[in-house]
C-alpha cells in the first residue's frame, strides 16, 4: 500500500477524555510529517480550533471540521453544508427543554452545524430534531451535533483528498467514535484505538491495544514495522515571492499560487501571512515601524528551509529579485513567472525555469502530474 497521508480524529484519539493531547501523539505526527506523510485533522470541532491546533502541532494536511461539513486546505475554505435549519432546530429544543440546552462556546464560529453539551438525553433530543428531515443528531462522545443529513467525515475526507491531489486508498484513517465510521470506511486502511466502540472496531483493519494518543502512536509504529507506511517523496516546500509595495491591496495572486501548489502536493510558505499587518500601516514612511533586519532575516531563513522558490513578477520588485538571487545561490530550485517585457539578464540567469503566466506554470505542473500518474 502506498500511503500518502494519515487522517486522524482529535478528541479520544489524539486527546484523552479530559481533552489533553498526548505528547507522544504529537511526536508521532511530527515524525510522519518529517518523513513526508502529511497529517489531516478530522473533528466535530470548529475550523478555527483545528487550524490553530494544526499550526502548533505541525500538521500540513487538510483540515476536516464540523464532522466533515467544513474543509480547509492551504488557506482555502469550503463549506459543504449550512446551519440555517440547525438554528431553527436549536430554537425548538430550547422551547422543549427550557434552561437545559447548553450550547458550545464555538457555535458563533461554526458554518454548518450546531454543537451542544450533553446535558439532555440523546433520544429526547433526537425526537425533536427528527421533525427537521434534512437534519440529524450525532453524538461524538464529547458533544451532540445537529448536522446536515448525509454529511460526515467520510464525505469530508473524500473532498479533502481531492483538494490535496491524493487517492482515498492512499490514506490511513485513525479514530475512536461512531462519528469516525464513514471516515474509516472511505480510507484505504482503517485503525480504531482501544477506547473505540465495537461498531467502529468492526470496520477497522487494525485495533490498537493502547487508548487515545498512545493508541495512535502505537498504530503508526506498527504500520511502519509492517511496511504499510513508507517514506514517500521528500517534503516539497516552496516559498512564494512577489511584489508587495505598491500592490498592498492586490495580493490575490498569492491565493491563486497557494491553491495551485497545494493541489500538486507542495507545502507552501508565504511571508505575506505574517507581513500583511505591517503593510497595512498607513503614512508615507510606514516602513519605519518595521525592523528591517528581522523582517529580511525571517524571509531568508524560510527560503533556506524550502526546496523551491516561486517568484511572480507582474512588475519589478527589488525584494523579490534579492530573494531570487539568494535562493539560487543556496542551490534552491528557482521558478520565475515573469510578465515583464524585458527582464534583466540577472533575473534570467538566476531562474531555473521561466514561465510567462501563472496559467502556463499550472499547465506545467499538470503535465508533470499526468506523466507520473
Amino acid at each position: 500500500m502506498k500511503v500518502r497521508a494519515v487522517v486522524v480524529d482529535v478528541d479520544g484519539t489524539l486527546a484523552d477524555g479530559v481533552e489533553k493531547i498526548s505528547c507522544t501523539a504529537i511526536e508521532t505526527i511530527r515524525d510522519l510529517e518529517e518523513k513526508g506523510v502529511p497529517v489531516l485533522l478530522a473533528s466535530g470541532n470548529a475550523v478555527c480550533v483545528l487550524k490553530t491546533l494544526a499550526r502548533y502541532i505541525g500538521c500540513t494536511g487538510a483540515i476536516i471540521a464540523e464532522g466533515g461539513a467544513v474543509i480547509e486546505y492551504q488557506g482555502e475554505l469550503e463549506v459543504l453544508g449550512n446551519n440555517s435549519e440547525a438554528k431553527s432546530a436549536l430554537a425548538r429544543l430550547k422551547e422543549e427543554f427550557p434552561g437545559r440546552i447548553v450550547e458550545s462556546w464555538s457555535n458563533p464560529y461554526r458554518y454548518a452545524d450546531i454543537a451542544l453539551k450533553r446535558t439532555v438525553d440523546r433520544n429526547s433530543l433526537s425526537r425533536v430534531v427528527s421533525n427537521f428531515p434534512s437534519l440529524e443528531l450525532v453524538d461524538s462522545g464529547f458533544a451532540y451535533h445537529i448536522v446536515n443529513r448525509g454529511l460526515d467525515k467520510g464525505k469530508g475526507l473524500s473532498f479533502a483528498a481531492q483538494r490535496m491531489g491524493i487517492k482515498l486508498d492512499e490514506v490511513i484513517a485513525i479514530g475512536d467514535s461512531e462519528t469516525d465510521i464513514e471516515m474509516l470506511e472511505a480510507a484505504g486502511y482503517a485503525v480504531a484505538v482501544a477506547n473505540s466502540p465495537d461498531s467502529l472496531k468492526a470496520c477497522a483493519d487494525y485495533v490498537t491495544s493502547g487508548k487515545d494518543g498512545d493508541g495512535f502512536a502505537e498504530a503508526v509504529r506498527t504500520l511502519f514495522s509492517k511496511g504499510l507506511i513508507e517514506s514517500p517523496r521528500p517534503r516539497r516546500r516552496v516559498f512564494i515571492s512577489g511584489p508587495i509595495q505598491g500592490m498592498e491591496s492586490n495580493q490575490s495572486y498569492r491565493d491563486v499560487l497557494r491553491g495551485i501548489l497545494g493541489r500538486y502536493g507542495f507545502d507552501v510558505f508565504d511571508p505575506w501571512d505574517r507581513e500583511k499587518v505591517s503593510y497595512a500601516s498607513t503614512g508615507a514612511e510606514w516602513w519605519r515601524n518595521v525592523p528591517p533586519a528581522g523582517f529580511i532575516k525571517r524571509d531568508l531563513e524560510d527560503i533556506e528551509k524550502c526546496n523551491y522558490l516561486v517568484v511572480y513578477l507582474p512588475r519589478l520588485s527589488a525584494g523579490s529579485c534579492m530573494e531570487l538571487f539568494h535562493a539560487y545561490r543556496k542551490g534552491k530550485e528557482t521558478i520565475l513567472i515573469c510578465e515583464l517585457e524585458n527582464p534583466s539578464p540577472w533575473i534570467i540567469a538566476h531562474s531555473n525555469r521561466i514561465f510567462k503566466t501563472i496559467g502556463e506554470f499550472e499547465d506545467f505542473l499538470k503535465n508533470i502530474s499526468l506523466n507520473k500518474g
